[in-house]
């Protein structure tokens, strides 16, 4: 970050007004080490999402800020960006102490997720000390405190300064070691010239689509099938209190255990249309959701979508020799969580988004170039990773309209109900806080892999 970044507004309030939004930001936030981790939901705020931060700046300059709403955003925004400045800094210059409190050792695991996550994509990008500094982080945590469950990881890297270091991340933690010169490539036999028969094309059986249309609750609208691999599978999808669409869609592709959870955007009617067709191109390219992605974003641009798009969590379950791995990828806000076979916390995603303002999802190719122009590189890609379970584990993947009610706290609770009765519980309760005046109100939808 630059120097910029910290005076978008600063000369616009006066230093008590500051010191007040400050004071207010650190009543909510624990500032540790280049994040910001909020006390109630364990969310991590990171110096990546500075641009978007400067283009909601921006938004408010031309509004001319005439409001008391706009100006107290500004002031938010400002403080925001001069905290994560500050826990960028060597020291962190307003960290509350040299340890984590034991709210920020609750979130760890979204913060060890973030630190995998800088080091497979943006390692380029990173000077080796600061890698190096990144591994002394994860290192000089609580040692009562550790990884729970992260997926294998072995993968060489270069950082900005060319160092070559091979990343190691398992469920005893992350490491890195520096190499002087990567692996011999293994000698492989030379193939017999024989010419290959084209490869037949994948099948994947009858997707089910649910799309929760009508009236009803959530319990209304369960659907439940057995997977290729034998596990079961449970989902529901519905409008949703005072909503006249829904815009949220899950998809099931049992043959291949492969379940999809979307959530549109862009209003009443277009984000019907940027579901509809992200799922009919999903099923076109028979579950392969990379392509699915690419093509759809061409897709929009070719109708003219304009401000529609999609967010999504896709569950793929593959047997590994003796070894179940769940192949995960997300786009924007979805939300998913792992359980063990004794329903303890195993994963937790971390959502691409600030509030309702999103930070990744499949939109127009246009749309996604300005994103990555203005600073977000991964806008408009896949957020991928491997994870390693076990027969007997529970994954449960759902929209936002779920997410702003129940934390991973909350949904823990529910995990000793099977399935079935556990989407029957949070529909009635759904339902229930919807309807209480205030409250937010948005499309549901949840997929659950019982393994």
């Amino acid at each position: 970050m630059t120097e910029a970044d910290g005076q978008l507004f600063l000369e616009e309030f006066s230093p008590e007004e500051f010191e007040e939004a400050q004071a207010g930001l650190l009543d909510r936030f624990d500032v540790y080490h280049g994040v910001l981790v909020n006390r109630d939901d364990g969310s991590v705020i990171t110096p990546d999402d500075v641009p978007l931060f400067r283009r909601q700046a921006e938004e408010i300059r031309k509004l001319g800020g005439k409001d008391a709403l706009d100006r107290e955003r500004a002031l938010i925004i400002s403080v925001l960006v001069y905290l994560l400045m500050e826990a960028e800094s060597e020291l962190g210059g307003v960290q509350q102490s040299s340890r984590p409190s034991a709210s920020t050792l609750e979130a760890l695991p979204q913060l060890d997720d973030y630190i995998v996550r800088l080091l497979l994509y943006d390692s380029r990008h990173l000077e080796w000390e600061t890698v190096r500094r990144l591994i002394d982080l994860y290192a000089t945590r609580d040692a009562a405190t550790p990884p729970r469950g992260q997926g294998r990881y072995r993968k060489y890297l270069y950082s900005s300064d060319n160092v070559l270091f091979l990343l190691d991340v398992s469920r005893e933690g992350v490491h890195v070691n520096r190499q002087e010169a990567p692996p011999p490539a293994a000698e492989k036999p030379e193939p017999a010239k024989v010419k290959a028969a084209p490869a037949a094309p994948v099948s994947i059986g009858k997707p089910v689509v649910l799309l929760g249309e009508g009236a009803g609750m959530l319990a209304d609208k369960i659907h439940q099938t057995r997977t290729g691999l034998g596990f079961s599978l449970t989902a529901a999808s519905y409008i949703g209190v005072g909503r006249k669409q829904n815009e949220d869609g899950v998809v099931l592709v049992p043959e291949i255990d492969e379940a999809l959870v979307i959530d549109a955007m862009g209003g009443y009617g277009n984000g019907v249309r940027a579901r509809d067709l992200f799922i009919q191109t999903f099923v076109k390219q028979r579950g392969d959701l990379p392509v699915t992605v690419e093509q759809t974003q061409k897709l929009y641009d070719e109708v003219d979508l304009g401000a529609g798009g999609v967010c999504l969590f896709g569950v793929r379950i593959e047997q590994d020799g003796n070894d179940l791995v769940a192949r995960l990828a997300q786009m924007g806000d979805v939300h998913l969580l792992i359980f063990d076979a004794k329903r303890r916390l195993r994963h937790e995603s971390i959502d691409e988004a600030i509030g309702h303002q999103v930070m990744n999802a499949v939109v127009a190719i246009g749309r996604t170039e300005k994103q990555r122009e203005s600073g977000w590189n991964q806008f408009g890609r896949l957020t991928r990773r491997d994870y390693s379970v076990e027969r007997g584990w529970r994954i449960l993947a759902y929209s936002d309209g779920i997410a702003n009610h129940y934390n991973a706290s909350a949904m823990s609770t529910l995990q000793h109900l099977d399935a079935a009765e556990q989407i029957r519980t949070l529909s009635a309760d759904l339902d229930k806080r919807m309807r209480e005046k205030g409250n937010y109100r948005d499309n549901c939808s949840i997929a659950i892999f019982d393994l």
